[in-house]
């Protein structure tokens, strides 16, 4: 009896230990990975952020670094930030911020999207309303400051988001094709240089005058070139000689 009794308690005792055994490993594994959720538009963006983070899927939920998956998805150009919880017990919650697409801008021969502070994003998919900007590839700093204001200034400005062209030559030039229209507004002060011109060009065209060329890049002065002496057979001008006589007239104010 006595041996039937010792028999019976190493019985039970692995019993005991295979069934703790078996609950500690479902716990473990109820604690892994099983979904990723991306909280982003159905597009290939959502799908290349998926597939980078496949790797992630099966492991535990306890040592799972989110500092480590935050650089993953930061390596993606079109991510600015992102937010990343775990959703307990096996669920990884990502809503990823995308970066503002700013302007356009060849890089190489292809245009691409640049963000607003001049950093290339993705190569252009479709077309967008957004403006084309020139000459600033020694000027990263300038181009930076100047789309961080472009940004801001265009989601309240109808005019602004006319805007085709930017380019920089000496000068920041403004372009709207639509309007026929170069406005020249300086290296500071461009809201208020930009509101000068604008106010202008209204007065203007209340009065049936159309304005092709604006300097409004001189301190407390602006300069305006009228459509009609683009033809005008006196003055014998064109388009190339106005903007000349804009930076002449630029020099001279100086």
């Amino acid at each position: 009896m006595k041996r039937l009794g010792a028999v019976l308690i190493v019985v039970f005792l692995f019993t005991g230990v295979a069934s703790l055994g078996g609950w500690l490993y479902s716990r473990q594994a109820l604690f892994r990975v099983q979904s990723i959720e991306v909280r982003l538009p159905e597009g290939l963006l959502k799908k290349s952020i998926e597939e980078s983070l496949v790797a992630y899927s099966g492991r535990s939920m306890f040592a799972l670094k989110l500092s480590e998956l935050e650089t993953v998805l930061l390596a993606h150009p079109e991510v600015g930030a992102a937010r990343i919880l775990r959703r307990w017990p096996n669920t990884v919650t990502i809503e990823a911020q995308l970066k503002t697409k700013a302007a356009l801008e060849f890089n190489g021969k292809k245009l691409w999207f640049v963000d607003d502070t001049g950093e290339p994003i993705s190569p252009l998919t479709n077309a967008e309303a957004l403006p084309l900007i020139w000459g600033f590839d020694k000027e990263p700093v300038l181009k930076a400051q100047l789309l961080k204001w472009i940004v801001e200034a265009r989601q309240n400005d109808e005019m602004l988001g006319q805007l085709d062209e930017i380019t920089f030559d000496e000068d920041l030039v403004l372009g709207f094709k639509n309007l026929g229209l170069r406005v020249h507004i300086g290296l500071k002060n461009w809201p208020m240089r930009w509101a000068r011109a604008k106010s202008a060009f209204v007065a203007m065209q209340k009065q049936g005058r159309l304005a092709v060329v604006m300097d409004a890049s001189v301190e407390g002065r602006i300069f305006v070139y009228e459509s009609v002496e683009l033809h005008n057979s006196q003055s014998g001008l064109n388009l190339r000689e106005l903007v000349r006589r804009t930076r002449d007239s630029r020099a001279e104010a100086r």
